[in-house]
């Protein structure tokens, strides 16, 4: 199964499946997470610390941990609370305003083990849901000011001696103004929809045991689909960059501790191990993730074998060392027979698309700024390699993507 893969890759135990197992459903956290080490069971009108957190609505989830909309009944807000998994809480400028900031912190004792609690501004769905929610493309104004919010928050964070270290469209989020504007849950709920729960059942039908029951919550619930706004209707975007549970301090952690996606890992991650890490692994990230959002679908989807076939050949140190090279790449680096080359500029190219009209605004002369921008962030070699500051000169970020977020205030 493919989440048995993914938890293989998370570190996270392979769990064992029967027909006793509970049924996930569509869109909704991993089940087996419910386990002790997992996720926190979690429902709404749960209080927190000592009462001062109520839960009111569900937000999303990921591998580690579990986000809800809460009412700070001291403050008189509604923020964002996020459950990490108890597995989790055992390892674990100008741009300032693309950033997510922690406004408290607390830990859950339940019955899967401890879990750190990280309180932050409420905000919306991420820039991978209300694309992948609606089926639709950004417009390229909405695109590249997204993309230029999240070079700046990025840069903010590495004068902060911070490297996030798990960028992608999943970890920026849509700032959502009504959580700030209501002032009662009544009001919330009349604005984004009561919450929509889903019982557990097993896959076999059968009762769930007080056993079971005791680690398991006692319903899914879905965060509301009113945050989700059709991708390419967005005119106004303003991003939080969120999640920096696998992030590090700049110079500690090696290549070997990252734990982002596959396909944004960065190809030094692949060869150099024991390497530390550095902020050159989001510049890397952040490239990958600028290609995302201006597109449909990932850029280097197998891994060492698409950045050979967009990028080029390997400096010969790595090159010599991949042991999988000769199943597709002669040792000149062409593709092996009736593989086609993919270049950078091609897959810039599949950003224009006829079912996506607003797309065919982009120009040849964009599309080249674009890729130089492109190239010099993903640079092999680290040394070779721009900062974000540089990034934020470069044409393409002067020129269409920096003034994208003045056209949309």
């Amino acid at each position: 199964m493919i989440a048995d893969e993914l938890f293989r890759q998370m570190g996270i135990p392979v769990p064992v499946y029967s027909e006793a197992t509970i049924v996930t459903p569509d869109g909704m956290e991993w089940a087996e997470r419910y386990v002790p080490g997992g996720f926190h069971p979690t429902h709404i009108g749960d209080m927190y610390h000592d009462g001062r957190y109520e839960i009111v609505h569900k937000l999303g989830w990921g591998s580690f941990a579990t986000v809800w909309l809460a009412r700070d009944n001291k403050e008189g807000r509604y923020v964002a609370l996020k459950i990490h998994a108890a597995d989790a809480f055992e390892n674990s400028q100008d741009g300032r305003a693309y950033v997510s900031t922690l406004l408290d912190e607390f830990v859950i004792n339940g019955p899967n083990g401890q879990h750190l609690c990280i309180v932050s501004k409420a905000a919306g769905c991420s820039v991978w849901d209300q694309k992948n929610e609606t089926l639709a493309r950004y417009s390229p104004k909405t695109a590249r000011a997204i993309s230029a919010q999240l070079l700046l928050g990025l840069d903010y964070i590495h004068a902060c001696g911070v490297v996030h270290a798990d960028l992608h469209e999943k970890n920026i989020v849509f700032q959502f103004p009504i959580f700030q504007q209501v002032t009662s849950n009544s009001e919330l709920y009349e604005t984004v929809d009561k919450p929509r729960i889903e019982p557990l059942r097993r896959m076999d039908r059968c009762p769930i045991s007080d056993e079971e029951a005791r680690h398991l919550p006692r319903y899914f619930v879905y965060p509301p689909y009113k945050i989700f706004a059709e991708a390419d209707k967005i005119v106004d975007p303003k991003i939080l960059i969120v999640d920096f549970g696998a992030s590090f301090s700049q110079g500690q952690g090696k290549l070997e501790d990252l734990k982002c996606c596959r396909t944004h890992l960065p190809i030094e991650a692949f060869f150099e191990k024991d390497e530390p890490i550095s902020p050159a692994v989001d510049v890397w990230e952040a490239g990958c993730t600028i290609y995302d959002i201006l597109g449909k679908q990932r850029l280097f989807l197998k891994l060492v074998d698409s950045m050979v076939d967009i990028l080029g050949v390997l400096p010969k140190r790595w090159w010599d060392r991949w042991e999988w090279r000769s199943d597709s790449f002669n040792e000149d680096g062409s593709p092996k027979g009736d593989m086609h080359s993919e270049s950078l500029p091609m897959q810039i190219q599949y950003l224009r698309s006829e079912y996506a009209p607003a797309t065919l605004e982009y120009s040849p002369e964009e599309f080249a700024s674009l890729e130089k921008l492109l190239r010099a962030m993903l640079a092999y070699e680290t040394s070779e390699r721009i900062t974000i500051s540089e990034a934020l000169q470069s044409e393409w970020m002067v020129r269409w993507a920096l003034p994208a977020i003045k056209e949309a205030l």
